[in-house]
């Protein structure tokens, strides 16, 4: 396993967490790998590839519990593990208050289900709830901008 140590954080602040992965046939093999990432010990999503310059992404809003936290590329024997970016954003603390100590969020699916205005719907899940409640998220940026 490769554990990457984030610092510097704000203890008992949301962040989203997002992760980007582009291959690219970067090392001339010309095998795509296959690799799980953990956030600290809890599974957070199966890094898969369609092809070479598929680029995949995946997010995750969690509480800081310290002023630091793991990000973990777990070898699954498919492939060398690497990962293209990591993005850490502070969240202000009105934003996803279900998120606390023992819950997170992260992005299942995310579509602009084709209106002309800017407002968008994200499915989002979060996956320590019981029976894996999912959670529709209305964001309009327009009212985000007044």
């Amino acid at each position: 396993m490769d554990k990457g140590i984030v610092t510097g954080l704000i203890n008992n602040r949301r962040y989203l967490i997002r992760a980007w992965f582009l291959h690219a046939n970067y090392d001339s093999i010309f095998k795509l790998p296959k690799f799980d990432l953990y956030f600290g010990v809890d599974f957070w999503y199966n890094v898969r590839f369609k092809s070479f310059y598929d680029l995949v992404w995946t997010e995750i809003i969690s509480l800081s519990k310290a002023n630091s936290m793991a990000i973990c590329l777990v070898n699954i024997g498919l492939g060398t593990r690497f990962i293209s970016a990591l993005e850490l954003r502070i969240l202000p603390d009105n934003m996803y208050t279900i998120v606390n100590s023992s819950s997170s969020l992260t992005t299942y699916w995310r579509l602009d289900v084709g209106s002309l205005s800017p407002i968008n719907l994200r499915l989002v899940m979060a996956r320590t709830l019981p029976s894996s409640l999912v959670f529709l998220m209305f964001v309009d940026s327009r009212s985000q901008n007044k």
